[in-house]
């Protein structure tokens, strides 16, 4: 295995606010996220949550360019938005599954996550070294 350097020539502390950016907001939305899926209604907030984050996961590779600040935002808004995704599939198991089926169906949803994980995984390492505009934004603009 060869490595090389890529686009971007980032140090350690800013590629470690890249990735803080994400788990933070993902740690400290979910409670307040519970309370908008509450108030709003899941079908709603589950539907705003899949275009914001599916639009700041195509800006990702554009923004990415212009300047590291604008990728920790990103970064920030995807990681609280994601919380709430999580927090709104808790919202729906709970309300529409009968409570014979909850745990089955909740390992089913949650095993669902980890298998796509590791295909997005597996398609990012082809895409990055295949893909077009540079190889690594395909990933983003392939995923959003």
């Amino acid at each position: 295995m060869t490595f090389q350097d890529g686009s971007f020539l980032w140090d350690r502390d800013i590629q470690a606010k890249i990735v803080g950016a994400f788990f933070l907001p993902y740690a400290i939305f979910q409670v307040p996220g519970a309370i908008v899926v509450t108030k709003l209604g899941s079908h709603k907030v589950f539907g705003c949550v899949l275009v914001l984050t599916s639009v700041i996961t195509l800006l990702t590779p554009i923004i990415s360019r212009v300047h590291y600040i604008g990728t920790i935002v990103l970064r920030f808004l995807l990681g609280a938005l994601t919380s709430v995704t999580y927090v709104n599939t808790q919202y729906l198991l709970g309300r529409w599954v009968p409570i014979q089926e909850r745990s089955r169906l909740s390992a089913l949803s949650y095993s669902g996550i980890e298998m796509g994980i590791l295909v997005t995984y597996a398609i990012s390492g082809f895409l990055c070294e295949h893909g077009f505009d540079g190889g690594w934004p395909s990933i983003f603009y392939i995923h959003g």
